[in-house]
């Protein structure tokens, strides 16, 4: 989507080579959007802005949203209020210092410590109407605002000195630097999100973590909100509270303009529980491209007697207390198995080989390349195509398919870790060297950058599989798949998992790493040792 009617004005939709969208415009105000190198939105921009200035920025954890913070300009709303101000000086109609032109200016600072995001400052000195009014107080709350706005430039006016007199300058260029402050002064303000299973915020706190300030949000099961007035939902209990935060259902930003949530790939109409655009996955497409054998018409036939697939608008099977869509994209993830010795195998290998894919950036197998494009002089496959891959290895081992969900900065370093080892360590050989640098270590050590739990001896192929089922990934429990060695047949879901982890070139649908993270394929294979 480009653009949208609303009301009185346009709004429009600017989107980057991967699909990302970077910029908003909305009643005639653009907004640009920055992205973090998995996908994830990072901060938010007034148009032409400084890199030092932004409006908006998001904090995540596992790939889920935590915290906000927004800046405000232009000043803190209504100033605060002093009695007697200007305070006259002597001669010119004098105004007699009082307890509460103290009181009034501490509450003042304080305020302003707040906006600046500092606690209250612990008033030491009494100022009450039975004190007498002293240098201390003045000094104290000197100290207190030096610390949020720092020293004036030409210091404070003369005169504290013990026995001398407490005079209205001391007060008010105290008051003057708060007014001023007010008024050009920004802040920010910090959220923090609380989320339910599915990753939509439902309890929303601001900095001061009080329960008296929390927002709260409840959905339909399509993420269609329920607002105060509803099923004895009330303001008092935080309902239709105006928190500011766009990140909804499923952790996806809701455009206020349209009510459509943006899932990267698509739009998601709440109210109606579908998508706007359909699935980019055809299973036309699918059985016209793939060859015409018995796992295509398997796979074809599997489609068809599944009536929940038939709709490309449907959002997760119908079934949206338990699934979750997090790109508007099917996702999955997948493992393989052993070779014997002759027919072509050589010798074969008993210790086996272990490769790896990431959602849209194809498969990575490091030293048993053969005439794959992705292939470079070592061969090592770095984003080839899953379904040759599979193809070429089915025919003499078994596969076994691991699927974890991964979040967007893990798919990051997976990819980087990968790339970087092919280009800096030799070309993997039958050696001596092998039991130090060979397919599993080089997994292994990629799975190592993206903080996937170890587990088994990294030397060894299986290792990464093992990982890959032990750390199960975002608290999920991992997809094990098996391939039988010469299968005739897929599933339906293998083949959308193959066509999926294709790497994505010039393609407007978004690579991995969008927001909520995208799974890795851990495959560990028996082999032949040659092919190490």
């Amino acid at each position: 989507m480009t653009s949208a009617q609303g009301s009185p004005y346009w709004s429009y939709y600017t989107y980057d080579g991967n699909g990302y969208r970077v910029r908003r415009s909305v009643n005639n105000q653009e907004t640009w959007q920055v992205y973090g190198l998995g996908g994830e939105l990072l901060a938010e921009y007034a148009a032409n802005a400084s890199a030092t200035t932004p409006q908006k920025e998001y904090g995540y954890r596992n790939g889920q949203l935590l915290i906000t913070a927004t800046v405000t300009a232009g000043g803190w709303g209504a100033p605060p209020v002093f009695d007697d101000n200007p305070l006259n000086p002597h001669y010119f109609g004098e105004t007699t210092v009082r307890a509460a032109h103290i009181t009034q200016l501490r509450d003042s600072i304080n305020a302003l410590r707040g906006h600046l995001g500092y606690a209250p400052y612990a008033w030491q000195y009494s100022a009450t109407t039975i004190d007498l009014i002293s240098a201390n107080p003045i000094i104290e709350m000197r100290i207190a605002l030096d610390q949020a706005l720092g020293a004036p430039s030409g210091g404070y006016a003369p005169g504290l000195a013990q026995y001398q007199p407490v005079m209205a300058i001391h007060i008010q260029e105290l008051r003057n630097r708060v007014l001023a402050a007010w008024g050009s002064g920004s802040s920010t303000q910090v959220n923090w999100l609380v989320a339910d299973q599915l990753g939509t915020p439902r309890m929303i706190f601001d900095q001061s973590g009080s329960l008296a300030n929390v927002s709260r949000h409840d959905y339909l099961p399509f993420g269609e909100e329920l607002f105060a007035g509803t099923g004895g939902r009330t303001i008092a209990q935080g309902y239709s509270a105006s928190d500011g935060v766009r990140f909804q259902f499923t952790d996806k930003e809701r455009d206020n303009e349209t009510g459509l949530d943006y899932f990267g790939s698509r739009y998601f109409a709440s109210t109606q529980g579908r998508f706007t655009s359909p699935d980019p996955f055809s299973i036309i497409q699918m059985r016209q491209s793939a060859p015409n054998d018995e796992k295509t018409h398997s796979a074809f036939m599997q489609f068809i007697g599944d009536p929940r697939r038939w709709n490309r608008f449907a959002y997760a099977v119908n079934s949206p207390l338990v699934f979750t869509d997090k790109t508007g994209l099917d996702i999955m993830i997948i493992e393989n198995g052993p070779t014997r010795p002759g027919n072509g195998n050589g010798l074969g290998n008993p210790l086996g080989h272990t490769a790896i894919a990431i959602t849209g950036r194809g498969v990575f197998s490091m030293g048993n390349g053969q005439s794959e494009t992705q292939r470079d002089n070592k061969h090592n496959i770095l984003g080839g195509s899953v379904r040759d891959y599979l193809d070429r290895e089915s025919s003499r081992r078994n596969t076994t398919i691991i699927i974890i969900k991964t979040t967007p900065e893990q798919d990051a370093a997976i990819e980087a870790s990968l790339r970087q080892q092919a280009a800096n360590k030799p070309m993997l050989k039958s050696d001596t060297a092998i039991g130090a640098d060979n397919c599993s270590t080089r997994v292994n050590e990629a799975l190592d950058a993206a903080g996937i739990a170890r587990a088994g001896d990294p030397a060894f192929p299986g290792s990464a599989g093992l990982r890959a089922r032990v750390d199960g990934g975002l608290g999920e429990v991992p997809t094990v798949i098996e391939i039988p060695k010469d299968q005739q047949q897929y599933q339906m879901t293998d083949l959308q998992a193959i066509q999926q982890f294709e790497p994505r070139r010039n393609s407007s649908i978004p690579s991995p790493g969008a927001p909520g993270g995208t799974p890795v394929m851990t495959m560990p294979m028996k082999k032949k040792p040659e092919d190490e």
